[in-house]
């Protein structure tokens, strides 16, 4: 949407099918700026599911925040949270179990020529609606086949 200096601000949507046939519709906002000899970035996912089978939330919050740091060409080590169902913070009647937060050191790295890049981040899920608490771990993957022919 807009960049100035080291900031940027982007934004998206788009619609998923899930494997049970639920539609849902996605809204996404990520914003990014050096800081500290890294960058930070965070993400605000909203996601409103139609057609759904089971008792879904009218609108489900997901965020991300994080800092990395590179330590080589194509790799970068850093810090990272995610929160899922975050509205459960706030709303007990929150259908999918309540909020979750994972937060722990994230690992990135990506292809020499930049067409693909994974991300891998490990830690404590913290539960609050339940006295529990587990290990989780996040990885995503993403590749973009190159436009140079």
């Amino acid at each position: 949407m807009f960049a100035v200096g080291s900031l940027s601000l982007a934004g998206g949507g788009g619609l998923r099918q899930e494997w049970d046939g639920t539609r849902v519709y996605i809204g996404r906002m990520m914003a990014r700026t050096d800081v500290g000899r890294g960058r930070l970035q965070g993400s605000v996912i909203i996601e409103r599911a139609v057609s759904s089978l089971v008792e879904r939330d009218a609108a489900d919050f997901i965020t991300t925040l994080g800092w990395s740091r590179r330590i080589g060409k194509r790799t970068s080590l850093g810090v990272e949270s995610i929160g899922q169902d975050l509205e459960g913070l706030w709303n007990r009647a929150e259908a999918e179990g309540g909020a979750k937060l994972l937060v722990g050191p994230s690992f990135q790295a990506r292809s020499p020529a930049g067409d693909w890049a994974a991300s891998l981040t490990a830690g404590p899920v913290v539960h609050p609606q339940s006295s529990g608490h587990h290990f989780g771990i996040f990885a995503s993957a993403s590749w973009v086949p190159s436009l140079r022919r």
